[in-house]
């Protein structure tokens, strides 16, 4: 089973595809990861409370520099941020491992075993038997 199948499966397996997409949660769900790629590890809220700025904004500014929302993005317009999206985190698995598809199995067989609960804003939630994926030998 590919990569791509397995991850869809987990999604149609937990009815968050039905869910449909929420850009807020979606986006969130993204920042908190890369904001863990930095060493925040109690990073859920602060991502969502971020996406949810993001969205209700015009214009965003990080020590001076400014950013400011120009069009408001088209469903068309969102997918293809997401498959970059997507194409990055590709590029930087094969960067950060000999081997993404293993590192990519062993989170995928880590959760699985979190089965199908979710939070309040439907992330699904780790139980206190949920034990991380280690990834050490895989750098």
């Amino acid at each position: 089973m590919s990569v791509i199948t397995r991850i869809s499966n987990w999604n149609e397996q937990r009815n968050l595809i039905e869910k449909g997409f929420n850009h807020d949660l979606e986006a969130a769900f993204i920042i908190e990861e890369v904001l863990e790629s930095y060493g925040f590890v109690d990073a859920k809220e602060v991502s969502r409370e971020f996406a949810s700025a993001l969205s209700n904004r015009s214009v965003v500014a990080c020590n001076g520099v400014t950013c400011d929302k120009t069009i408001e993005p088209t469903l068309a317009d969102k997918l293809d941020a997401w498959v970059d999206i997507f194409v990055y985190n590709v590029g930087g698995l094969f960067k950060l491992s000999p081997d993404p598809i293993r590192a990519i199995t062993k989170v995928m067989d880590a959760n699985d075993a979190k089965g199908s609960k979710t939070d309040a804003a439907g992330k699904i939630m780790k139980d206190e038997t949920f034990i991380e994926p280690n990834l050490t030998d895989n750098v």
